[in-house]
């Protein structure tokens, strides 16, 4: 049993270019990092990680900033996120200001991650006084965008602007090959990233490859089935960090991510031509 778990850190211990979070609602499996929504995490997720972060769920929007607080300081998180709102910049922003104000009277201990609605280069910009005192960051909204190659491009519009040595987290930015191609290429890309993938596609009968992609796969459905679903889910996860390490051999990692950077990406995507002005941020998003 011990050389089991040791050999499955080893994996996680390899994988150096971001940390994966598993977006977690079933306890039936050990993984070092979750995430779970302050609607749901119990302190039986917290007992089945090393390190918790805490959300709202975008979904729920009868979740506040002081729920999210009190939920984190409840299960001992190690990192919260405020209260976002997909697609809506300002909103968020004005929901982070609120956070803040709350965290800071509060006894709550997990770090905050400054979440942050697409354009970001644009929001972080306009309001470069507050969130330059801030140097973790989460960055939502990503699934919202059109397209993989949109989303590397946004993440590397808020590193122009960001300021150096900022931790930033990929919220719900899901593992396209793009996304494993661009946290291999640049390890500053990205510090973590949180993936519900594995356990959604188990319970919906599918199961991944290496390029992420789903099939079908039937599990039985009965007493205990969620203990079986788990270990699936488990080993998507660590399927995840092995193609984002080094252990791969050059072949595979050719055939499946190419060579291609992350610049020459950008560039093939071009601007992002509807986060070009304010104006049309606030339409857009607002």
């Amino acid at each position: 049993m011990f050389q089991e778990l040791a050999n499955k850190m080893e994996i996680i211990g390899a994988n150096t270019n971001v940390k994966v979070f598993a977006v977690s609602v079933c306890d039936r499996y050990f993984y070092p990092y979750a995430l779970g929504h302050s609607g749901y995490v119990t302190d039986r997720h917290r007992n089945a990680c090393y390190e918790l972060i805490v959300d709202s769920d975008k979904n729920n929007l009868a979740v506040d900033n002081a729920d999210v607080i009190e939920k984190a300081m409840e299960v001992n998180a190690d990192s919260v996120i405020p209260k976002d709102y997909v697609s809506k910049p300002y909103e968020t922003h004005e929901s982070v200001k609120e956070f803040v104000s709350l965290y800071q009277e509060s006894e709550c201990q997990a770090q905050p991650y400054i979440v942050l609605q697409p354009p970001y280069k644009q929001i972080y910009s306009e309001f470069e006084d507050f969130y330059s005192q801030f140097n973790h960051f989460a960055l939502g909204g990503l699934q919202s965008l059109s397209s993989p190659e949109m989303q590397v491009q946004e993440i590397n519009r808020f590193h122009e602007v960001a300021h150096n040595d900022v931790t930033v987290h990929g919220f719900g930015v899901g593992t396209s090959v793009e996304i494993i191609r661009a946290c291999r290429n640049n390890r500053n890309f990205l510090d973590s990233l949180d993936i519900g993938t594995p356990e959604l596609s188990i319970k919906n009968d599918n199961i991944v490859d290496a390029e992420m992609e789903q099939f079908d796969f039937r599990v039985p459905k009965g007493n205990n089935s969620s203990t079986i679903r788990g270990q699936f889910a488990e080993a998507m996860l660590y399927l995840l960090n092995y193609v984002l390490s080094p252990l791969p051999n050059e072949g595979f990692i050719e055939e499946f991510y190419g060579h291609e950077t992350v610049e020459e990406a950008m560039t093939e995507q071009g601007e992002l031509s509807q986060f070009t002005d304010e104006a049309t941020a606030r339409n857009v998003f607002s």
